[in-house]
């Protein structure tokens, strides 16, 4: 059938022998149980045709996956493969839902629970370094899908890593779905790498968008009664205690008691609002907020475990602490978690980091001259984005919602995944496809 790309930045092509096609398959039941990181939408891989003859009347026709292999042998010699990296995120695209997913997920996050998950875009190739790709606020996976083209048609990338997305319901809490990635990640290791054999599962890249970005950074830092404590001195209550359900107090304490992720060895950021931006405070922000469903079970979760009377929960710690007060009292969504100078979010940023765990920024400024202090990608600004203990710190020249489909942001993420493999990126490639 014909496919109509539409919507995408740079087409990412490889020039080659052989015809450029795209494989789809799709999300059976048995597909799903035996790889539960295939996407409910299916996959769609870019895979080449080619024709050899073999004597005259006899020709064999033979389907190649660029992904794993992107050269063939063909009369006896070695040649470089044709491929389509575009169309097959088109292809995929064509299969999701046609309404706003991001919009609705900030919305109404309970209807959007069948869409949480980790996807592989391409069955597991042991060997191949996760990199985990991860969306922000009132968005999608699709929001990642130029950079993945061109991160994908990168020969040095392709061969050294494996994409994957995480996507969530962003109206719900960020501890929240920040336990959720966790919890993803963790179980990807257990089923692709269950003896522990496998060196690349421990050298996973992380790449957080926005809120995308605080999810990202709460898998690579230490939580635990510190970061309970920080929220406001408070001992931990009722997660300790014998108040609630023991399902609620596990739920809450994987949302505080939290450590670096072993299998994570780098992170990057994009525009992430580490201490909050100002937007969440304006009417605009405000408006979502007041607009988003509450999501029940994580409130009630969070009142069972700290005895299910808010004042009885202040009596159990002594005073007001600040996730009582934020899950409680006022409870808490995607928006209300971003407002400037949150203490939530400043205190996750002041808590360590996992030893030898790599940080890097990707900020944007809209290419204006403003000095870098000053500077903002028009939601989230600089004193928010800024990272002390970074590797490196980018500005590129776009806004917040552009940055992940900015060739700036694009080309930082290919250094960067470059220097994570040991390799120099190449500036005089630095846009090896057309």
């Amino acid at each position: 059938s014909v496919l109509r790309v539409r919507g995408f930045g740079r087409r990412q092509r490889l020039d080659g022998v052989g015809g450029a096609l795209v494989g789809y398959k799709a999300a059976s039941a048995e597909r799903l149980e035996a790889n539960p990181f295939m996407s409910p939408f299916g996959m769609a891989e870019p895979i080449t045709a080619t024709i050899e003859f073999k004597g005259i009347g006899r020709a064999k026709l033979r389907f190649h996956d660029v992904l794993v292999d992107d050269r063939a042998y063909l009369a006896g010699r070695s040649v470089a493969l044709a491929a389509d990296f575009t169309a097959s995120l088109a292809t995929l695209e064509a299969h999701e839902p046609k309404e706003n997913v991001g919009w609705r997920g900030m919305l109404h996050p309970d209807q959007c629970r069948a869409y949480q998950g980790l996807y592989l875009l391409h069955d597991r190739q042991p060997g191949k370094i996760p990199l985990v790709l991860v969306h922000g606020l009132m968005s999608s996976p699709d929001t990642w899908r130029d950079a993945v083209a061109a991160l994908s048609a990168d020969p040095v990338l392709r061969e050294n890593y494996q994409i994957l997305l995480y996507e969530y319901p962003t109206g719900f809490p960020i501890p929240h779905n920040a336990s959720g990635l966790r919890h993803y990640l963790t179980k990807f290791g257990k089923t692709f790498d269950p003896e522990g054999t496998d060196p690349s599962m421990r050298r996973t890249v992380l790449v957080g968008h926005s809120m995308g970005g605080l999810l990202t950074s709460m898998q690579i830092r230490h939580g635990g009664k510190s970061f309970w404590l920080s929220l406001r001195k408070s001992g931990a209550g009722g997660i300790e205690g014998d108040d609630g359900s023991a399902r609620s107090r596990e739920a809450l304490k994987e949302m505080v008691y939290f450590e670096p992720l072993p299998s994570v060895s780098r992170a990057i950021f994009v525009c992430a609002p580490h201490r909050g931006s100002g937007w969440a405070d304006n009417p605009l922000g405000a408006l979502g907020a007041f607009l988003a469903d509450k999501p029940f079970e994580v409130f009630d979760v969070a009142g069972s475990a700290l005895g299910g009377d808010p004042l009885q929960a202040v009596e159990l710690t002594g005073e007001e602490n600040l996730l009582e007060t934020s899950l409680l009292y006022h409870p808490s969504n995607g928006i209300r978690d971003l407002h400037a100078h949150s203490e939530v979010l400043e205190t996750v940023a002041g808590l360590p980091v996992g030893e030898g765990i790599r940080i890097h920024s990707i900020i944007g400024n809209r290419g204006r001259a403003a000095p870098r202090e000053s500077s903002s990608d028009g939601v989230v600004e600089y004193w928010s984005s800024h990272l002390e203990g970074a590797e490196s710190e980018q500005m590129v020249p776009s806004g917040h919602v552009g940055a992940t489909r900015s060739e700036e942001t694009i080309g930082e993420l290919r250094r960067i995944l470059h220097l994570h493999i040991g390799r120099r990126f190449p500036v005089e490639t630095a846009a090896p496809v057309r």
